[in-house]
């Protein structure tokens, strides 16, 4: 918490659960893969997201090179699942749209009146105490 609080005096603002930074600069990259959005990934031990498929390269740099076409792993045939977008979106600061808890609003209260979460509009997002303990307040409104 002391952390977060001297990064926001320095200018640096917490974007996502693990990232910092100056108005306008966060990570365009690291946010691709919290909205779930499409991404390819090249070359040894590079993963993907792409046309509703998760897969992997694997890494060896010699298969790569003496392949034709690159070999690929599937890792996740169903990406993108209610679960894991509700995961992925509590990982940012912006949250997740509040309709995607519906049925929850008992735990939301409970975890909010905790100072975990907070309820702006239409989101609910953790706090900087709540993405302390992000997994545990996870597995409760999964359940």
């Amino acid at each position: 918490m002391q952390a977060v609080s001297e990064l926001e005096q320095a200018g640096f603002l917490q974007y996502e659960i693990s990232n910092f930074a100056r108005k306008g600069f966060h990570s365009r990259h690291n946010c691709k893969y919290w909205h779930c959005v499409p991404y390819l990934g090249i070359g040894p031990s590079a993963h993907s997201c792409w046309n509703g498929t998760r897969f992997a390269v694997p890494a060896s740099v010699q298969a790569f090179l003496t392949q034709p076409v690159q070999h690929t792993e599937i890792e996740d045939a169903t990406p993108g699942t209610p679960e894991e977008l509700l995961m992925l979106g509590m990982r940012l600061t912006e949250g997740v749209p509040a309709a995607w808890l519906a049925g929850k609003e008992h735990k939301v209260q409970q975890f909010s009146r905790m100072g975990f979460l907070r309820q702006d509009g239409a989101r609910i997002a953790l706090t900087p105490k709540g993405f302390l303990v992000s997994n545990s307040i996870l597995a409760e409104l999964l359940i």
